[in-house]
């Protein structure tokens, strides 16, 4: 199944549908991807939560517990990179590492998140606003047939997606070379027209994602994958977040606030 997201990308199916064995076994339901992705949600949420009150708790006594934030930060985006890169290879994992996941990821969107509304008050409110406005609006119009998912489609994301990485491998790598930014690219209004484009890519890759899920459950795939499938659209929703956080964070400094 040719789709952008990693844990959707050339699917196959775990089981045969020929055998006896795979006939008895309770197959997925786009009801159930549905289901679990609002667990998964629950669970992020509470995971953010703890992350949120952590850091302003933290700081609040001492600014200088930033520094084992950050710290706390990196090496959870790690360890959840490392989850999503194992549930890959072994999606029975799932309904035990896609919750982990979720609330591991919620708790690093916490600590990220205060970050922001610290030095942007009110950011946050802001932000999962605008996400949550652009998700319903993409979700409407891939329900109403205004945006038909197809292989040339997912090709062109693809490849979008490719240049998304290679921004934030050579962002990374100027940052180990001393670089903290480049203006050309990251402040006033370039900066913002950047963050335009990757969260319009991010919200394609959604409706990606969404299709992707609806053929899999069409494919008679075993229970558990549902767990995998609502994963992989939780990874998407992350994404979006901090991009739209991004965004609204350059448009403020654009405003000198």
């Amino acid at each position: 199944m040719a789709t952008s997201n990693p844990i959707f990308k050339n699917l196959e199916m775990p089981e045969s549908s020929t055998d006896g064995f795979s006939q008895s076994v309770e197959r997925a339901t786009f009801g159930g991807v549905v289901y679990k992705t609002g667990v998964l949600l629950v669970i992020f949420t509470i995971g953010a939560a703890w992350g949120w009150a952590e850091v302003r708790s933290l700081l609040q006594k001492d600014p200088a517990y930033g520094t084992p934030i950050f710290w706390v930060f990196a090496v959870s985006v790690l360890a959840g990179m490392a989850l999503v890169w194992l549930t890959v290879r072994w999606k029975k994992w799932s309904p035990i590492s896609a919750p982990v996941y979720a609330m591991l990821e919620g708790a690093v969107i916490g600590l990220l998140s205060a970050g922001y509304n610290r030095r942007y008050p009110g950011i946050v409110n802001q932000a999962v606003g605008l996400t949550v406005t652009i998700c319903v609006c993409l979700l409407a119009a891939y329900g109403l047939g205004w945006i038909r998912v197809t292989a040339a489609f997912n090709r062109k994301l693809s490849v979008a997606i490719s240049g998304v990485v290679l921004y934030y491998l050579g962002s990374l790598g100027l940052l180990f070379m001393g670089v903290r930014r480049l203006p050309a690219l990251t402040a006033g209004l370039p900066g913002i027209a950047v963050s335009v484009v990757i969260v319009a890519i991010a919200g394609m890759g959604l409706v990606s994602n969404l299709d992707a899920a609806v053929q899999c459950a069409h494919e008679k795939l075993p229970k558990y994958m549902e767990w995998y499938l609502a994963l992989g659209l939780i990874v998407t929703l992350v994404w979006m977040y901090i991009e739209v956080l991004r965004l609204l964070s350059r448009a403020r400094k654009a405003e000198g606030q």
